[in-house]
C-alpha cells in the first residue's frame, strides 16, 4: 500500500511539472496580419422605393409660380445620370447611365451645407424617389456634392 501511494504521488508530481502546450505556438499566419482589420467599405443602405445615383445638372428649369420656397429658388432641373450606385427594394423605374431625367427638389436646389444653389455643370450624388403614377419626375429626398 505504501508503494502504491508513492507511485501515485510521483506520477501526480510529473503531470504538474509538465508545461501546458497551447495550439497558438504553431501557427502559420503572422501575428501582425491578425491584428489589422480588413479595410471594408460598407455603403449606406438605400431606402425602400429609392435609388442612389450620381447626376450631372444639365439645365435649371424655370421657377414655379407659387408662394412656397420654389417661387424664390428653382426646385426643378434636368439632369444626366452619370452613375447608378444601387436601388432600394420596390424601386420600379428604369434608371440608366446617360439617361436624362427631370428631378424635383422639395426644399429648393440650395444645398444645406453651402450657401449657393446648384447650377448647370454641377455634379451631385442623390437619393431619387420613385416617380408617382403618371409622372416622370424623380423626387430628390437628399443629395450631396462629391
Amino acid at each position: 500500500m505504501a508503494v502504491m501511494a508513492l507511485l501515485v504521488f510521483i506520477s501526480c508530481k510529473r503531470v504538474q511539472d509538465k508545461p501546458l502546450e497551447t495550439s497558438t505556438t504553431s501557427t502559420s499566419v503572422p501575428k501582425k496580419a491578425l491584428r489589422t482589420p480588413p479595410d471594408i467599405q460598407i455603403p449606406e443602405p438605400i431606402s425602400v422605393g429609392h435609388a442612389r445615383a450620381s447626376l450631372l445638372i444639365m439645365e435649371i428649369l424655370p421657377l414655379e409660380p407659387s408662394a412656397g420656397p420654389c417661387g424664390k429658388v428653382p426646385c426643378r432641373a434636368l439632369a444626366k445620370v452619370t452613375q447608378v450606385h444601387g436601388f432600394g427594394s420596390s424601386f420600379t423605374s428604369a434608371l440608366a447611365v446617360g439617361q436624362l431625367v427631370e428631378i424635383f427638389f422639395p426644399m429648393t436646389m440650395a444645398d444645406s451645407t453651402r450657401t449657393t444653389a446648384l447650377s448647370p455643370g454641377d455634379g451631385i450624388v442623390a437619393e431619387l424617389q420613385n416617380p408617382l403614377l403618371g409622372s416622370a419626375v424623380f423626387v430628390v429626398s437628399k443629395f450631396s456634392r462629391p
